[in-house]
């Protein structure tokens, strides 16, 4: 399998992929905040 630009993250037994290391980085500062979906990341 091909790693994703941006990495991963596991967070509760849950890995994300993402496409590029912002948006990565983004969710890791504020994960409740992406997973609620009360902060979004426009691309």
């Amino acid at each position: 399998m091909e790693k994703p630009h941006g990495g991963t993250h596991t967070l509760d037994g849950v890995t994300y992929y993402f496409c590029g290391p912002g948006c990565n980085r983004a969710f890791q500062n504020e994960p409740e905040e992406y997973l609620s979906g009360r902060k979004k990341i426009d691309m």
